[in-house]
């Protein structure tokens, strides 16, 4: 955290982190499953420029002052989006860059809606703007998949984290990258993961899409089971200002997998080209 920096209500809440200093913020978002730890690997690169880096971890996720008690208070994603937007107005931040993994894209977007004057641009690394299929829609789950994961998650506490870890990252289950997500998916509250992962799973924003008032980048990987192409090429049709650049990486997770490959994209986003 900056020296200078206090610790303010919903910086404790969040359990919010301000890193480094410059003219520009980068807020960086995780995704379901997943707390702050899940850029570990991207924050050296990301150190190196001259940001100021803002992380935080979603209700119920990692070290956030929020109890399962609360769950009735986030009835939807924009409940988590006003929690973004809230943080941003305490560290008085206006016109930042929204790095947003997943959800965290979805969240971004309808943050901005709401409080446009807080955002520069939207970086989201493989989002969606609804994962259920539908007859006019492939968003890449079934009615059935989605309650068959969650089914597993009521069941299983435990077990659900190391069947969906190396599928959604196409690696084998032994690897270190599948061995580090089970701990992150874990390391959740249990009580709010399955209520997160309903939001997420059930999320549409289609109709959204068109009110989004900043531009978006999107970077899309191969072979991600959570995210297909079809979905990718709907959010740019749909979105005003949007563009997508394909990453040489395979699964849903890039700055897990290729975290050096993420960060060489993210600076020419950026404006800072490779180092």
């Amino acid at each position: 955290m900056s020296v200078d920096q206090a610790v303010t209500p919903m910086m404790q809440k969040l359990n919010a982190r301000v890193l480094g200093s410059g003219s520009q913020t980068l807020v960086m978002a995780h995704g379901f499953g997943c707390d702050q730890r899940i850029w570990q690997k991207l924050l050296p690169q990301l150190q190196s420029l001259p940001l100021k880096l803002v992380l935080f971890d979603y209700a119920g996720c990692g070290g956030s002052q929020v109890d399962e008690d609360a769950i009735a208070d986030y009835p939807d994603l924009q409940a988590y989006a006003d929690d973004l937007l809230a943080l941003l107005a305490e560290l008085q931040l206006s016109s930042v860059l929204l790095l947003a993994h997943s959800i965290s894209s979805a969240i971004g977007m309808l943050a901005a809606i709401r409080q446009p004057q807080r955002f520069k641009k939207v970086l989201a690394i493989t989002p969606s703007a609804r994962y259920q299929n539908a007859p006019d829609y492939y968003g890449g789950f079934d009615t059935a998949d989605i309650e068959q994961l969650l089914q597993l998650m009521a069941q299983n506490q435990f077990g659900w984290a190391g069947i969906l870890a190396p599928k959604v990252l196409d690696e084998p289950e032994n690897s270190v990258v599948s061995q580090q997500l089970t701990q992150s998916f874990l390391s959740n509250n249990p009580a709010f993961s399955r209520h997160f992962a309903r939001l997420v799973f059930y999320v549409d924003i289609r109709a959204a899409l068109p009110q989004v008032p900043i531009p978006v980048t999107i970077f899309y990987t191969k072979a991600d089971m959570i995210v297909p192409q079809q979905a990718i090429d709907y959010l740019v049709a749909k979105l005003p200002q949007a563009r997508a650049v394909l990453l040489n990486v395979r699964g849903h997770y890039p700055q897990l997998c290729q975290p050096q490959l993420l960060a060489e994209q993210i600076k020419r986003e950026l404006g800072y080209g490779v180092v």
